[in-house]
């Protein structure tokens, strides 16, 4: 009998894996001589939650001080816009040792609709990656994809910065990435809906913020595995998300049960679409899985160079179902790598080419999505010319997509400013 292998190792030799975390112990905790990351991905929640931590404290104090000592000309919020910039790169600069391609940091969710200020702050970003010593082949810069920052992103890619379409969730968004010459499109499985706020209970929580999916989980796990070394935590039982149960308050240090609080908390992952769910079969029944599975088909249709890299994943469950529709990356959190790593892979079980039930040969119509009309012919149109104008009737025609993408920016935009908050108040200090 062959030895048993773990689910990690399994997927890592049917698709590229990248590490969805700036926690260089994650990274470290899944090499081996034979198996490497290559990329690591971020986003300002990411940023944050890493700010916050104990372990990380240095990185964040490295920052403070570079800042107070290099702009004390400055005024205050030019300093605190520099220093989380600052911060973004050096927790970078920790898990860089453990990968073999690029970091990828996000432009502000600010410039989300600002082509001019979306580009410069890519500008910036890279010239900070350099001057801490990693150049710019290595490194990649996540924009979300609405008509304005891909106009940017057409634009950085002539520049030689290679970009990232993130917040992704339609096949037109994708297209318009190809035509800019993105090196990656990163499809959202999972939507950014909030899970948990604050309490109001009299013990309010220091940093109380609300999670996807991936990062109540994530905090959970951690909790878990500071209790059970050994173990790991393979699932939260839907129930414990059930939209009666008391809602959760969150924070980077605990996770708690709550009185209700004076405002409606949102606890909707049960309750309205778009919030995570569990499915009997992934690849046949999530909501995505035809959107991966379209831009997989039309990327190798018009041999785009642009690569897939499915991200927003949260069991191992869904990384296996994603597996099933080949993309070319998947970058995955710490808690999703310690399940596969957990996990036996069933021996001899060959890969699918693809799902039986999610054909490859028919694109997604978005009335399968939201009751839409049939989305046109995507190969056929331009959708960077007159200013991304076809991108931008592609939003207004679907409402899903354009909610997904005001969720995902709301949440980045919420947590780039709690890590600022920190900022402020370190350097005032």
């Amino acid at each position: 009998m062959p030895p048993a292998t773990t689910l990690l190792a399994d997927v890592r030799a049917k698709v590229t894996i990248d590490v969805d975390s700036m926690d260089p112990d994650v990274a470290a905790r899944h090499t081996t001589p034979e198996h490497k990351f290559c990329d690591m991905t971020s986003n300002q929640a990411i940023v944050y939650s890493e700010a916050v931590r104990p372990q990380r404290a240095h990185v964040f104090n490295a920052a403070v001080d570079q800042i107070r000592s290099a702009e004390s000309q400055l005024d205050l919020e030019s300093q605190v816009s520099n220093a989380i910039d600052l911060l973004t790169v050096l927790l970078a600069k920790e898990v860089y040792p453990h990968i073999t391609g690029r970091v990828h940091a996000q432009t502000s969710p600010s410039a989300a609709y600002d082509t001019e200020a979306t580009i410069q702050h890519a500008k910036k970003l890279v010239a900070l990656f350099e001057a801490n010593g990693i150049p710019k082949s290595r490194v990649c810069i996540k924009i979300p994809a609405t008509p304005e920052s891909i106009v940017a992103c057409n634009y950085l890619e002539r520049l030689g910065i290679r970009t990232l379409a993130t917040c992704l969730f339609s096949v037109p968004q994708a297209m318009a990435a190809h035509q800019a010459g993105c090196l990656y499109v990163a499809p959202y499985f999972n939507g950014m809906r909030l899970l948990a706020m604050p309490c109001g209970s009299n013990e309010k929580p220091l940093t109380g913020y609300p999670l996807s999916p991936a990062h109540l989980f994530a905090f959970m796990h951690e909790r878990y595995r500071a209790r059970h070394p050994t173990r790991t935590l393979r699932a939260i039982q839907p129930g414990f998300l059930h939209p009666r149960c008391a809602p959760l308050t969150a924070t980077p240090h605990r996770l708690r049960r709550g009185t209700p609080p004076r405002r409606r908390a949102e606890l909707r992952v049960h309750s309205e679409p778009g919030v995570w769910k569990e499915y009997a079969d992934t690849a046949r029944e999530h909501p995505m899985a035809p959107v991966v599975g379209a831009v997989v088909r039309v990327f190798k249709e018009v041999g785009s160079s642009t690569l897939v890299m499915p991200a927003s994943i949260v069991t191992a469950k869904e990384v296996l179902a994603l597996v099933s529709l080949k993309p070319d990356h998947l970058t995955l959190s710490g808690a999703v790598l310690d399940q596969l790593a957990a996990s036996e892979s069933a021996a001899g079980e060959a890969p699918k080419p693809h799902h039986p039930d999610v054909p490859l040969g028919a694109t997604p119509s978005e009335s399968a999505l939201t009751g839409a009309h049939k989305e046109p012919d995507v190969k056929s149109i331009n959708y960077l010319e007159n200013g991304a104008a076809a991108l931008r009737e592609a939003f207004g025609r679907d409402a899903e997509v354009s909610r997904k993408m005001a969720d995902a920016l709301k949440i980045f935009g919420e947590m780039e400013e709690k890590t600022k908050e920190l900022l402020r108040a370190a350097l005032r200090a």
